[in-house]
């Protein structure tokens, strides 16, 4: 829980579990909030490209899994319908665990092999056991990049705030002094807004104002 830095953290917890257990695959897929997806944070073994990778909610194996939130062991991923969906590199032996917090399953913890009958009870239920404290220590990491995140961007539009206009300005213009190139300022005003405030609410006042956001 002292790794606050979400990368880091995911990446020292599959290097931890590759050591102990061997040398098979390994992934960690968080829940994207506004889709619903699950994607690809860090991986061990897996080609670097799987990292970003999405999936669906509720397809495949990790989709199962994220929904019915119960830990799967699958013995020969050829058999199973769930595996032919989402990762494409399923061939062998499979094991899935729910990351949960306070109910809700903020991600799932991937491990394959390419033998099918390589994992066993004792593996799914070791698994099982630091997928609890992986999930505290996700949360943890999850909430500081939330507060980091909240310190630049504006809760509404998504975009940059007023704090972080005046960092980045106060940047550009040592930049610009140092390189002595110029330094141009553009500033928006959204015409009638206080009008459409007014007259329709100020939701709708707020939904022009993400969607100019959007535009920019």
């Amino acid at each position: 829980r002292s790794v606050l830095s979400l990368p880091t953290l995911l990446g020292h917890i599959l290097d931890i579990l590759k050591g102990i257990h061997g040398h098979k695959y390994y992934a960690i897929l968080l829940k994207n909030e506004q889709t619903g997806d699950l994607v690809v944070e860090a991986c061990r073994g897996f080609p670097p490209e799987t990292v970003g990778l999405s999936i669906a909610a509720s397809k495949g194996l990790v989709g199962w899994v994220a929904e019915h939130q119960e830990a799967q062991l699958v013995i020969d991923t050829t058999t199973d319908a769930r595996c032919n969906v989402g990762f494409p590199w399923n061939k062998g032996a499979e094991i899935a665990i729910p990351l949960v917090v306070e109910e809700q399953t903020i991600g799932i913890l991937d491990i394959q092999s390419e033998v099918p009958g390589e994992f066993t009870p004792e593996d799914l239920h070791l698994f099982k056991s630091v997928g609890t404290q992986i999930s505290a220590g996700v949360e943890v990491a999850l909430l500081h990049e939330q507060v980091k995140r909240a310190t630049a961007y504006d809760g509404l539009t998504g975009i940059y705030n007023h704090r972080y206009f005046y960092k980045r300005l106060e940047e550009e213009l040592k930049r610009a002094q140092r390189e002595a190139t110029p330094l141009s300022i553009v500033i928006f005003d959204i015409d009638k807004l206080k009008e459409i405030n007014d007259t329709y609410g100020h939701l709708v006042g707020d939904a022009v104002l993400k969607e100019t956001a959007h535009t920019l």
